[in-house]
């Protein structure tokens, strides 16, 4: 983790995106670790379109981070097939509002 902050602290506001569960799952030191709660799961396949990004002061890299699903996941879930523009929007609207 160390190593991993080192090389991202040359960047001024990195954009840093995790691809997959098992990775945020070591990323972040809060209790909300499924990609499903950034993206506003409510069920049946639904996103309520409230996308959240995880906070630079709930993770070890203390930077933000955009938790997307893999892409094995994507093919297989409609919930992520449904919900990737909008996600992609969100994560490029946060951005630009910096």
């Amino acid at each position: 983790m160390d190593f991993l902050v080192d090389e991202i602290s040359v960047f001024n506001n990195p954009i840093i995106i995790s691809l997959g569960e098992p990775l945020i799952r070591q990323l972040l030191n809060c209790t909300k670790r499924d990609v499903k709660y950034y993206w506003d799961y409510i069920g049946n396949t639904k996103s309520g379109r409230n996308f959240k990004y995880i906070d630079a002061k709930n993770n070890y890299l203390g930077q933000r981070i955009f938790p997307l699903a893999h892409q094995p996941t994507c093919k297989k879930n409609d919930f992520y097939k449904l919900y990737l523009d909008d996600y992609l929007k969100f994560i490029n609207e946060t951005i630009l509002s910096d």
